[in-house]
């Protein structure tokens, strides 16, 4: 007869082959009645799509590799069976075991000599404890703890045990002991992984490649990891960064990169007047200022960010991995609260986020990341798909008045192993982009349009986010001359005609170019797209150049202005500052390759007809002349002129400004 305590419940949640890996034996809850002669069992969890059965346990309880080969081989054990999970597994040496397969196990040791490879992307799930005195080469596979009491995964090998992923689905705790490292994703689906017995797991991360946390459960882990985060090399410059650990101190910074200002390994940067230089900030969203910090013993708060000069000598950062040691952050994670304006959170998971997972709802729709290599930051709207990378900082802004609560979820992650910062640009409107010449460092905002959009700023628009660095120049479109300075304007598909105040702010001197993208974007609604240049005095057609380079002095100057009309008649007639373009008065036209200018003037008037180029150079001075009543006039001396230019007639009351191309 059998013995009931010999019933089981198999489980298969791959293709109901009950023989090929995959499975798990399932005893909870097992009670036998003598009368009815049943056995029930409760407490079992059946996934949609699982297969299962009742199966009798046999007495084979171990089996040992008796040859080189396949886990999936029965020629490769001594139970000339596929080890189950019902099986303790020894692999002795000198024998290599190869998984090319899902593969199950109670338990596993992999004795001195003895091996374990994996060929692919499989699966070696146990059930009971792993014991590695051996060697183990993870290659691409997955190791699972899958049991239903606590697991230990130990290495006692001498060597540091290199996995792929790591996956802890043990309802009370999966316990590593010894060395490990991971290089790609650790996933906590049940109970803790606990690393308070180990020598270190150290979550991997290089130029190349970061390792993950996925999604997991609350309170998934237990004692201090090695968390890496690479930050790659590039000139010296701001960067946004936060914490994947809980309760890190910027010490766990300084160990890694330098920071002058805190008391840190490497002492202190100095101004030439002797006075300190400080690299790594905090913003105090109630002052709506900077609070620089100043000592390694700093904690870092949970899901804020932090503003850290990036340097390795006065002009180049040659690269780091930064340590943090600690636990973890996981499960739901509340900074501060958010206020009015603008605020500096930061990415608390080693994972990448969705920004359009969060709880948008106490936020704009937008956010702001610091583009290194421009100097200054770039926005990026939501609902674009765009993410946040695992210890990067990232800016949010709260229009409306009070303050709220703002957290970050398990749910907002995405998967990824990329080692990069995120620094996206949004491309879905007209971009204007200011570029130094000299140094490089640039800044842009975007207009886009909307039916829904009102005049003035509304939910659709974004505020402009000064750069940290002084080099960095701005532009912003500006509603007021005080606070709504816009570096995304949405306007209205209601109104045919615009015309649009672009401000600039330039601490360095010198050559700036503004160079414009996805005009096309416009195309449909606006025939007619000119910016204008109200210090230059000079007007450039879009639809014929795409960039327009100046000088600047140092300064805040509400400088251009972009007309948007549906033709051109309209466009240059508009009122333009100090010039005044009227179509009734002159209007330039070209007849079969040459250029005439007819006149219909209330009074007599003075001209002066002169060709610039598109960076406002004179090139040449054609005439000087009276006219007066109603005619036409042929614009001569155009000859040996090629490319495109600006054709300028000015009076002292009518004017055009017209790009033309000989």
């Amino acid at each position: 007869a059998v013995d009931p305590n010999d019933y089981a419940v198999l489980i298969e949640n791959v293709d109901g082959d009950f023989t090929n890996g995959g499975t798990s034996i399932q005893e909870t809850g097992r009670v036998y009645d003598a009368a009815a002669k049943t056995v029930t069992f409760s407490g079992i969890t059946l996934n949609d799509g699982d297969y299962f059965t009742l199966a009798e346990k046999s007495g084979l309880t171990a089996t040992n590799a008796i040859a080189d080969g396949n886990w999936e081989s029965t020629a490769t054990w001594s139970c000339a069976c596929i080890p189950l999970a019902t099986l303790d597994v020894t692999i002795p040496s000198p024998f290599d075991v190869t998984i090319n397969d899902l593969a199950d196990a109670k338990s596993l040791t992999i004795a001195s000599g003895g091996s374990l490879t994996f060929a692919g992307s499989d699966t070696l799930q146990l059930v009971e404890d792993l014991t590695i005195i051996g060697t183990l080469t993870s290659g691409t596979g997955t190791l699972l703890g899958n049991g239903t009491s606590s697991q230990t995964f130990s290495n006692s090998s001498g060597s540091n045990v290199a996995l792929n992923n790591l996956v802890a689905n043990n309802s009370i705790s999966v316990v590593l002991t010894g060395g490990w490292s991971l290089s790609n994703n650790l996933h906590v689906s049940s109970g803790t992984l606990d690393v308070t017995g180990a020598d270190s797991l150290v979550l991997l991360s290089n130029a190349s490649k970061t390792a993950q946390i996925l999604e997991s459960v609350d309170g998934a882990f237990t004692g201090n990891f090695t968390v890496q985060r690479h930050i790659s090399s590039r000139d010296a410059n701001f960067g946004l960064v936060s914490s994947p650990i809980n309760n890190a101190t910027v010490a766990e910074l300084d160990d890694d990169i330098l920071i002058s200002g805190i008391g840190g390994r490497s002492g202190n940067s100095l101004y030439s007047n002797g006075n300190i230089f400080y690299t790594m900030f905090g913003y105090n969203r109630n002052t709506s200022k900077k609070d620089t910090i100043v000592s390694t013993s700093f904690t870092m708060v949970n899901g804020e960010g932090y503003e850290l000069y990036l340097a390795s000598t006065s002009s180049t950062f040659n690269g780091a991995t930064i340590d943090y040691i600690g636990t973890p952050n996981d499960g739901n994670i509340v900074p501060n609260t958010i206020n009015q304006g603008f605020n500096l959170v930061g990415n608390p998971y080693q994972s990448f986020i969705g920004f359009d997972n969060l709880d948008r709802s106490n936020i704009d729709d937008n956010y702001w990341l610091y583009d290194t290599d421009a100097g200054s930051f770039t926005l990026v709207a939501g609902g674009t798909g765009g993410t946040i990378a695992p210890g990067q900082g990232f800016w949010v802004n709260k229009a409306s008045p009070g303050d709220v609560a703002f957290d970050f979820e398990e749910s907002d992650k995405v998967s990824s192993t990329s080692s990069t910062f995120v620094r996206k640009r949004n491309g879905s409107g007209l971009t204007v982009k200011i570029e130094n010449s000299t140094n490089g460092f640039s800044h842009q905002v975007m207009l886009e349009t909307q039916f829904a959009a009102e005049n003035g700023i509304d939910v659709l628009d974004a505020r402009y986010l000064p750069s940290p660095l002084a080099e960095a120049p701005g532009i912003y479109f500006t509603l007021n001359e005080d606070f709504d300075h816009l570096v995304k304007n949405t306007i209205s598909l209601n109104q045919d005609h615009y015309e649009v105040d672009l401000a600039i702010e330039t601490e360095l001197s010198g050559n700036y170019a503004l160079s414009f993208e996805n005009l096309t974007t416009l195309g449909n609604q606006f025939s007619c797209i000119k910016i204008y240049d109200k210090i230059a005095d000079v007007l450039i057609d879009l639809n014929q150049e795409d960039s327009y380079s100046f000088e600047a002095n140092k300064g805040k100057t509400n400088r251009f202005k972009l007309i948007l009309a549906n033709s051109n008649v309209d466009c240059d007639s508009q009122s333009i500052e100090t010039s005044v373009a009227s179509s009734d008065a002159l209007q330039l036209i070209n007849k079969s390759g040459l250029w005439f200018v007819n006149y219909d003037l209330d009074r007599k008037e003075q001209f002066n007809i002169s060709v610039f180029s598109l960076t406002g150079q004179l090139v040449k001075n054609i005439s000087s002349t009276n006219l007066e009543g109603s005619g036409s006039i042929q614009i001569s001396n155009l000859d040996n002129l090629k490319g495109v230019y600006l054709l300028q007639i000015k009076g002292s009351k009518n004017q055009i400004n017209q790009t033309i191309k000989f």
